[in-house]
């Protein structure tokens, strides 16, 4: 950032890393007389979260790398190397613990908080990865929860079929609630509404996540809708955790 320089990149294209990764306008970005490229990230990197500061920096070395040279590249391997060893750091940096993190416990964590650290540290610089992973999530939990009923599974089971299998072991299907219960049509109602939770995310991850060949032109979404999808899914997981635990107990 020496002289008020980034890299070559063009001041418009630093500013829609900025509103991609934190959904509004860096300070002073519309100005008259706008600051430098090296000013706009400095005061970025001084009051941004530490997650969108990673996406951003993540972005900016992967640009000096691809318009590097082979030689450049060797000279400045140990100035890219300390720059990914700070996006590691700044997007793995400590955050409050998740509801779903609070009601699983034992031997399932190691692989919850693997998914859950993907999702957090790549919602504002890859919404299309958070959105594939908050289906790996639903699976995870569901895989997690038959498991422990001892049902078992086929290999590489088909994700509807997993969750309706956790749906049924669970007796949260609209079919398990008895017509004479208090309250009876509202709660098939939510429970339907619960499965549409499970489609929709399996959609919208067909359309935008990854895990699916998309054309190279393709438009992802942005950090806000990663997260509304991040948000249903957990909600989604918790409520089949505790009604897990419940059965359990």
């Amino acid at each position: 950032m020496s002289n008020g320089y980034v890299l070559q990149l063009h001041k418009s294209d630093l500013i829609s890393m900025i509103i991609e990764a934190t959904g509004r306008r860096p300070p002073g970005a519309d100005e008259p007389v706008s600051p430098s490229r090296a000013k706009i990230l400095r005061q970025f990197w001084d009051t941004a979260e530490d997650s969108q500061v990673a996406g951003v920096l993540s972005q900016l070395v992967d640009c000096f790398e691809e318009e590097s040279t082979p030689s450049d590249l060797v000279q400045n391997k140990a100035l890219i190397t300390s720059c990914r060893q700070i996006i590691e750091k700044l997007s793995t940096s400590p955050k409050p613990a998740s509801s779903l993190e609070k009601v699983m416990t034992g031997g399932e964590m190691a692989g919850l908080h693997k998914n859950l650290t993907r999702i957090r540290s790549h919602v504002e610089s890859d919404p299309d990865l958070a959105i594939g992973s908050s289906k790996d999530l639903i699976e995870l939990v569901c895989k997690t929860i038959l498991s422990d009923r001892n049902i078992s599974i086929k290999d590489g089971v088909d994700y509807t079929e997993l969750t309706k299998k956790t749906f049924s072991s669970l007796n949260l299907t609209p079919d398990d609630i008895l017509h004479t219960a208090r309250g009876a049509d509202e709660i098939k109602r939510m429970l339907a509404n619960l499965n549409s939770i499970v489609r929709q995310v399996e959609a919208i991850r067909d359309l935008y996540g990854t895990g699916h060949g998309r054309h190279a032109r393709a438009k992802g979404l942005q950090p806000r809708h990663a997260r509304l999808v991040y948000g249903c899914a957990e909600a989604l997981c918790v409520f089949l955790w505790e009604s897990h635990a419940l059965k359990k107990a």
